[in-house]
């Protein structure tokens, strides 16, 4: 059996709430190339800035996913990835 590549896929999580980001969070530790969408550009801005007002990650794994996830709150982005 064939191991798989993480850096072979492209995922993509829509919303970046209480679901959502901690899911963005776990793909992105585990080295998977992952782009979070939410329509709310200023909760996706903060999340960027390591805010997280809902308190929906820790501190720790809001710092990985702003660091190695591409967050956007525009669609056109991730039509082409």
């Amino acid at each position: 059996m064939k191991k798989l590549n993480k850096k072979d896929y492209k995922i993509c999580i829509v919303g970046l709430g209480y679901v959502g980001l901690p899911l963005a969070a776990r793909f992105a530790l585990k080295g998977f190339n992952v782009t979070g969408f939410d329509i709310k550009e200023e909760r996706v801005n903060q999340l960027k800035d390591n805010i997280d007002v809902n308190n929906d990650i820790s501190n720790k794994n809001l710092e990985v996913l702003s660091k190695n996830c591409n967050l956007t709150s525009k669609i056109e982005e991730i039509k082409k990835k």
